[in-house]
């Protein structure tokens, strides 16, 4: 979060160094070398008499009086504090409410840039589940947009020799050039090496503005360093309602940042800030910091309690200090006026009011302390950048290439089903090359018949089709300004390749553009700055061209950003001196066109500067020479000229056709390698089937046989039952039989005893 500034004129009693010749003195200065308090010291009078003093502790610095003062020190508003602290925290929760989807979205997209390492193929003892992607891939094409606008950017923006220039004025005179020059190049040297934090910082910036849609800078006076200073702000820390339109109109805008102890103590010491009581800091749970501090792999919690930050809003506002018992002399009565009021979140404690108007300004407009980039404006204040554009864009480019990669990954290892009762050492198989893995099978049973492998499809060229035609509808709102090179584009008109850059770049033109605005707007607050406080120019540069002690010296001169708002990218600039190259060359404009400068303006476009070194005047004419001479052979010239321009244009003509064959032809290889593909998916697809089908018959034919073998063994103990059947049949009949023969002997023996017993009787 950036640092709050303590002053509007960044006065502050602060120890420091001596001051330098030619430089206001800081305030402190003197108090430093005073002896420590505590301490004695002892003095020689001029009669030679030596007498001990003892040095007591100094009193705290006395508070500021006058324009810059601290109002919440006055004895007006003792006691109505709070009341403006709950109406400005109770403003500032409705802010934050109105901007919480925003903030939701912000944080979501932050995992879509792929910049956090994560580990694919979690086990599930660490909690996979089933069907969960084993693929943590994740599509670049909005960091690449980002990093290229980026540097697009920072290339446009924050050139080498400076981010400004002067705007000359055809009616000035030679003073004011030297005057405008002077200031320009010191003031250049200012924020380039006066200003080392000044370049990274914004270059830091442009990636958030490109990733969110914002980017806010916040220029202030630095009490430590003694020079003015811009900070970037993230659109975490600068909170406005969304019903705002412009940081100028907004009800009001709030600056967040964490203090550290450390710092309030010595803000309130020295009195930048109310002296207080803020009890005990609180841990900050803002959903931004957090999601930055995950990525980053850092906690966004001190460790130790002593440590822990405060958390500070600066609230920029119009208050009416009168309704609290303080009048504003000058003021109109009942007239709210631009305040800026620091206040401790959680303490609800007033640190500082003070006012946010230019001493002497009747009208009491806020001063411009907070420039507002935006990439593409959208329904709201806060602008859309890539995440909004390209977000549900990469989402599913995402979700296909990590399909992809899966299809890849189970079409060389799939997985599949077993029988139930197969038992394995582990759930899953993945032999290394020459190793035999133990499975048991139920006894007889051919291991193909326990485990299946599953028809996995292999990578199909509709879906390489959809990833590239989704990846290219996301480009084209990423609006990279590419040409199509090869054989047979060297020679394209130079009105055509402008139509295509024209085409590919009209979204980066327009941002460029606003960018453009917002470094003007940037420049002239940093100007206003220095205005403050004249002699911290020459301050910070090493050898300025001028000691700028007064403010009226620069204050009307005009500063804008260096960078060309028509020209938004070195590929535009190279294509114009290309235009501008081929136009010197055509005869109806070459009697009408200053070579010289032609060729300079060239240079100078290529990024060549030194044309005075690299422009070579051309020899006098001699005299006495024949101008009929000099004529014809210009004659020749165009004669030949146009000639070449014919074969090139013959040439030109040769290479479209040819590279409209190669077009053909390549389109026609690629058609037939899509459906060579298509066929050898749907040859793998039959063989699938077929080997599937196969097995299937396979099965009912074991069935069959199965059931014939059931079928044989019951009539062969059907066969057998009845054998049993007709044996024991036998075995009755022969047994009958015996007893039929016995009976008919015990007859027979029956009849012979009574036979003999009949002839005794006789």
């Amino acid at each position: 979060m950036p640092p709050l500034d303590s002053m509007s004129d960044g006065t502050i009693r602060q120890p420091g160094p001596p001051p330098e010749p030619g430089v206001a003195p800081w305030v402190g200065w003197m108090e430093q070398s005073k002896p420590p308090p505590g301490s004695t010291i002892v003095e020689v009078d001029d009669d030679g008499g030596v007498r001990v003093v003892e040095i007591g502790a100094d009193p705290a610095p006395s508070r500021d009086e006058g324009f810059d003062e601290n109002l919440a020190e006055r004895e007006e508003l003792d006691g109505r504090l709070y009341e403006i602290a709950h109406d400005i925290l109770e403003g500032i929760e409705a802010d934050l409410k109105s901007r919480e989807q925003f903030v939701a979205n912000y944080t979501r997209g932050l995992e879509l840039l792929g910049l956090t390492v994560e580990m694919p193929g979690q086990s599930k003892a660490e909690g996979k589940k089933s069907g969960q992607s084993v693929s943590t891939l994740r599509d670049s094409t909005m960091l690449e947009s980002i990093v290229k606008a980026q540097s697009q950017a920072r290339g446009e923006l924050l050139p080498a020799n400076g981010p400004a220039k002067i705007v000359q004025t055809a009616d000035a005179g030679e003073d004011e050039d030297n005057l405008a020059a002077d200031f320009e190049e010191d003031f250049n040297l200012a924020l380039t090496k006066g200003m080392p934090e000044y370049v990274p910082d914004l270059d830091r910036g442009l990636f958030g503005l490109f990733y969110g849609g914002n980017l806010f800078r916040y220029g202030y006076h630095c009490p430590i360093k003694q020079r003015p200073r811009v900070d970037t702000v993230g659109v975490e820390d600068l909170i406005v309602s969304e019903e705002a339109t412009s940081l100028d109109t907004a009800t009001r805008w709030t600056m967040r940042a964490e203090v550290s102890p450390s710092e309030v103590k010595r803000k309130m010491f020295y009195g930048v800030w109310r002296d207080c009581d803020l009890g005990v800091s609180m841990p900050q749970t803002d959903q931004i910091e957090q999601k930055k501090d995950q990525i980053a792999g850092i906690t966004s919690v001190s460790q130790r309690p002593q440590d822990q930050p405060f958390l500070v809003y600066s609230t920029v506002t119009d208050l009416d200090l009168a309704m609290y018992g303080l009048k504003e002399p000058g003021a109109p009565k009942g007239l709210a006026l631009p305040y800026r009021v620091t206040i401790e979140r959680y303490s609800r404690q007033v640190l500082r009011i003070e006012r946010f108007w230019k001493q002497g300004d009747k009208r009491f407009a806020r001063k411009r302390r907070c420039v507002h980039y935006q990439m593409v404006p959208g329904f709201g204040f806060l602008a859309y950048g890539f995440l909004h554009l390209q977000g549900n864009s990469v989402l599913t480019l995402t979700a296909v290439i990590r399909q992809l990669v899966e299809g890849m990954m189970f079409a060389n290892f799939p997985g599949g089903a077993k029988i139930k009762g197969t038992r394995m050492a582990q759930s899953d198989i993945n032999p290394s090359p020459g190793e035999w893995v133990d499975v048991d099978v139920p006894g007889g049973t051919d291991i193909r018949q326990s485990m299946m492998a599953l028809p996995y499809k292999d990578i199909s060229p509709v879906s390489i089709q959809l990833y590239e035609l989704v990846q290219q509808a996301c480009q084209r709102v990423g609006a990279a300004a590419s040409l199509e090179v090869g054989e047979g584009r060297a020679n394209v008109p130079v009105g055509t390749i402008m139509a295509m850059l024209e085409e590919k770049a009209v979204v980066m033109s327009a941002i460029h553009k606003r960018l453009h605005e917002a470094m003007s707007q940037e420049l002239t607050m940093i100007r206003e700055l220095f205005m403050e406080r004249p002699e911290a120019l020459a301050h910070v540069i090493p050898s300025p061209k001028r000691q700028w002690a007064a403010a009226a010296e620069f204050a009307d001169l005009d500063l804008v950003p260096a960078s060309d708002p028509n020209v938004p990218s070195q590929v535009h600039r190279v294509m114009l001196a290309t235009a501008l190259a081929t136009l010197a060359q055509m005869p109806m404009f070459t009697p009408r066109l200053d070579m010289d400068d032609v060729l300079k303006r060239i240079l100078r476009m290529i990024g060549i500067n030194d044309t005075d070194k690299v422009v070579v005047q051309p020899p006098p004419q001699q005299p006495g020479a024949d101008p009929g001479a000099a004529q014809a052979q210009a004659s020749i010239q165009v004669a030949q000229m146009k000639n070449q321009q014919a074969d090139k244009e013959g040439q030109r003509k040769a290479a479209t056709e040819l590279e409209k064959s190669a077009q053909q032809d390549r389109k026609m290889q690629a058609e037939a390698a899509n459906d060579a593909a298509d066929r050898q998916s749907k040859e793998k697809i039959e063989l699938m089937n077929m080997e599937i089908e196969r097995m299937r018959l396979q099965h009912d034919a074991m069935a069959r046989q199965q059931e014939q073998q059931n079928a044989q063994m019951e009539l062969a103990q059907a066969n057998q039952h009845h054998a049993e059947d007709q044996q024991m049949q036998h075995h009755q009949m022969q047994h009958q039989a015996a007893q039929q023969q016995v009976q008919q002997a015990q007859k027979a023996e029956q009849g012979g005893e009574s036979r003999s017993f009949g002839s005794k009787s006789i």
